[in-house]
C-alpha cells in the first residue's frame, strides 16, 4: 500500500498531482485502524475511535462545543445516517 502520496511513482502520476484538486495532493495519513467500516461492527468501533478523538457528543471532552468533519462516501454516509436515527444511545451525538 503506497502511503507517499507527494512522491509520484511514474510521470502520468505527477501529472496527475499537478493538474488534480481531488485531495490526495493534501492527504496527508495520520495513522492506519485496523477496523473494517464495510461492516457494521468495524463502522461503530471506527465511529467510537473517532468520538473520542474529535469530542462529538462528549460533553466532558476539550472539544466540546467545536465543529468536526468527517469526509466518507456515500454508503458509510447513509450507513451512519442509519445508526444516529435508529438507535437511542446514538442521541448525544445527534443533538450537538
Amino acid at each position: 500500500m503506497k502511503l507517499d502520496f507527494k512522491t509520484a511513482i511514474d510521470a502520468n502520476e505527477a501529472n496527475h498531482f499537478t493538474e488534480s484538486f481531488d485531495g490526495l495532493l493534501h492527504f496527508y495519513p495520520v495513522d492506519i485502524y485496523p477496523e473494517n467500516i464495510a461492516s457494521h461492527e468495524g463502522l461503530l468501533t471506527a465511529f467510537r475511535r473517532l468520538q473520542l478523538l474529535e469530542g462529538f457528543g462528549l460533553e466532558d471532552h476539550n472539544r466540546f462545543g467545536s465543529y468536526s468533519l468527517l469526509h466518507v462516501d456515500v454508503k458509510i454516509y447513509w450507513d451512519l445516517l442509519r445508526f444516529l436515527y435508529s438507535y437511542t444511545g446514538m442521541a448525544p451525538v445527534r443533538r450537538l
